[in-house]
Parts: C-alpha cells; structure tokens; sequence
C-alpha cells in the first residue's frame, strides 16, 4: 500500500465526518447498525422483485457498511491509548510517517486511531481479521466462536449460547460477499446472476460479523466500560460525585484568595445563587424524562457539564 499523505489523509476523515449523521466516530456504529436495518428492510420489500439488477446492489452495499463499522472499530481501539495504540501504531509505521500527522494530531484535527484507520486496506475479509488479531493480540476468528451477547452477559440472563453457531459457514459467507462485492464494483459482469437468496446472505452475513465484533470489543477493550442503562446511570453518578470534589476545593482554594469579609460574603451570596440556578436548570432539563431508566444519566451528565463550568469559572479560566 502505497503511502497516504497527511493532506489527503484529513480530507478523506472531514469528508467522512461531514456525511455522518452523528459527526463523531462512535456515530458511525450507530449508523452502520441503522442502515443494515434500512438494508433488510429494503431487501425484504423486493423479495418477488422480477428484476435481477436490483440484487446486485447489497454486496457492495453490506460491505460498505461493514468497512464503515471495522474503521470506526480501529479508530476507537487505538484511541484508547496504552498497548492498543501501540499496536494501531505498528500496523502503519511503514505507511505513515510520524511527522506527517503529529501536527494535526496535536490539534485535536484527526486522532492517532483515525490515522490507523483510514491508512488500512479494506477489500477482503483477510484484511478484518488481521487487523483485530493484531489490535487485540488474540485470535479473532478463536473469539469469534465464543462470542455472547454482551447485554446478556451484562444483565446476568441465563447462557444462550454464542452469538454464531458455526463461524466456519459464516467466514465462508463473508468471503462470497466481498468476492461478489468485488465483481459488482469493478465490472460490468452481465453474466454474473445476483439472486434474492444471495443478497441475503451477503447482507446477513455482514449483520452477523458485525454483531460478534461488538461482542468481542465489549468483553475486551470496552469489558470496564458502561454498557447497559443501570452501568451508564452509575458511572454518570460516578462522575459527578468526583466533579463535586474539584468544585469544593476550588472554592477552597478561591476563598483564600479573598482579603476582605464583604468580598468572602458576596462569593457566598453569588455562588448560592449559582447553585440554585444550577440544581433548578439541570432538574429542568432532566425531568423531561421523567420515568424514564434514562433519567439519572441526563440528571447527572448535565450536573457534571455544570459544575465543570462552574470550576473553570472560580479558578478563573473563564472568570467569575
């Protein structure tokens, strides 16, 4: 692969970015989910379709999506940080030079896993499965055939098997599609018949792989991470509990500061004020989710962007 150029190398992830509905790396699993479902559908409507040509897109599409879902996959692992950038890193060291990206790097432009990412060949399924041996140090395809359904895992329901009871017939499946994809993309090819039956499996198969990649990535790099509603709820409280410390020994230290009693009074006065503000609009904002699991989280991810605020404000980032 020949060297990518830090120019179009940024170009390639803003353009990428600006077609996303959600413009942020993890958007793009959301994403990837939402179309496979939109492709499904669509498949399903065109079951008795008399017209063959209309088959032909779903391979290209299906693997579409799946390189859509393996780069932001890459990008997400190698973000974070430690043995897995390390890893990210060795893949393209012989393609990308340090130098070209640490300027963009250093300005938040693109991040080191997005320069992994969008520096990876993509047009097989070779190329997947290598890339994640390397990322995770471990066979892919091994933890293929054990992967579970990590909501299940998570919610402790009873064992339900593996996500894919015969990963052989799905590699066998996910090697067809990017054979096909390859003949649709690249040529005419009036003689190659696309059938209902095969663009099913194509796009199956893509729904299948992409399922047990989560799967794998939610026991692996992502086994410490929130993922049912109850984890998220508690890590946001988490947070906020933390947010809640620096913001008392910033008034701490700023109370220090303060020569005389009637400035110390009106900080008093003022930051009472604030607080009230404070609880109401964030109270405000969640209760439009009133009974809802989801609640706690909006309750205490905006007391966090609040209180943030809040010591930026009093260590006088911002001013106060």
């Amino acid at each position: 692969m020949t060297k990518v150029p830090r120019t179009l190398l940024m170009d390639r992830v803003a353009q990428v970015r600006s077609r996303l509905l959600i413009a942020r790396t993890d958007g793009a699993l959301y994403e990837s989910t939402s179309r496979l479902i939109d492709l499904k559908r669509s498949l399903k409507s065109l079951e008795n379709s008399q017209s063959a040509e209309l088959y032909r897109y779903f391979p290209v599409a299906a693997v579409a999506v799946l390189e859509a879902h393996f780069r932001a996959t890459v990008t997400m692992i190698v973000d974070e940080g430690g043995e897995y950038s390390a890893r990210g890193l060795a893949l393209v060291g012989d393609k990308i030079k340090a130098t070209e990206v640490i300027a963009s790097i250093h300005k938040k432009a693109i991040s080191i896993g997005e320069v992994v990412a969008y520096s990876l060949p993509f047009s097989s399924l070779n190329h997947l499965e290598s890339v994640y041996d390397s990322l995770l140090g471990q066979s892919f395809k091994q933890l293929s055939k054990s992967a579970k359904d990590p909501h299940f895992l998570r919610n402790d329901v009873p064992d339900t098997g593996p996500i894919s009871n015969d990963v052989l017939a799905l590699w066998a499946d996910l090697h067809q599609t990017f054979y096909d994809r390859h003949i649709l993309a690249h040529e005419s090819a009036t003689q190659f018949v696309m059938t209902y039956k095969k663009a099913a499996i194509a796009v199956n198969c893509v729904s299948l792989i992409i399922d047990i990649t989560e799967a794998i990535l939610w026991s692996t790099v992502w086994k410490d991470e929130p993922l049912t509603q109850y984890e998220m709820n508690v890590a946001a409280w988490k947070k906020y509990k933390l947010v809640r410390i620096d913001l008392a020994q910033a008034i701490r230290a700023r109370r220090k500061l303060e020569v005389s009693d009637p400035e110390r009074s009106k900080f008093r006065k003022l930051h009472f004020r604030w607080k009230q503000w404070a609880f109401g609009w964030c109270d405000f904002c969640a209760d439009r989710f009133a009974g809802g699991s989801i609640r706690p989280l909006i309750h205490a991810t905006e007391l966090t962007e609040a209180f943030e605020t809040r010591v930026k404000q009093i260590e006088g980032v911002t001013g106060c």
